[in-house]
């Protein structure tokens, strides 16, 4: 459970940070910017127009946990769900669809490999550009966050919080 739980934090993680660069706070300075100069990231497809709700989200975790389960035991789901921090979302979503025991598992959580990716990615934008904004000196999320997403955040956030707690992440508060 402990190295399924690293990759699911690494993998993450990494996303995170994929979205980090482009938070900048009130004093023009990077919010959490990062130094990496690769390509696109798990920011190359346009989640602006993608809404969050409770029910995506929650599939989306207990997707993600079914599929850190499946790591442990299996090396191709294992290499499915890392990510190096350097591949694009449609090549994240293409490792997902390429293997056919994390399709299942995600069909299983009543996702497709790209809505989990759309659902994970949305989410963690959001909350990055929640956290930015509550962040002292306050910070500005990029134009092209959805405010509905992170307004989602916000009035779910009491929700959110257990759930996101216990997966692993916390990228909430």
């Amino acid at each position: 459970m402990r190295s399924s739980k690293a990759i699911l934090i690494a993998s993450a993680m990494l996303a995170i940070a994929a979205c980090k660069d482009r938070y900048s706070n009130s004093a023009g300075g990077e919010v959490g910017s990062t130094t990496s100069s690769a390509g696109p990231r798990l920011t190359d497809v346009d989640v602006s127009n993608y809404d969050l709700d409770m029910d995506n989200v929650r599939k989306w975790l207990a997707g993600m946990e079914a599929l850190m389960t499946a790591a442990k035991a299996d090396s191709a789901v294992a290499a499915a769900v890392a990510s190096n921090g350097q591949e694009t979302t449609q090549q994240s979503i293409a490792k997902l669809e390429g293997n056919e025991r994390a399709r299942e598992i995600l069909r299983q959580a009543g996702l497709s490999p790209r809505e989990y990716v759309m659902t994970m990615t949305a989410y963690l934008q959001a909350a990055m550009a929640d956290a930015a904004e509550r962040a002292t000196p306050p910070g500005k999320a990029p134009n092209d966050v959805n405010p509905k997403n992170v307004e989602f955040i916000r009035q779910h956030r009491a929700e959110l919080e257990p759930l996101i707690s216990k997966s692993g992440l916390s990228v909430t508060r």
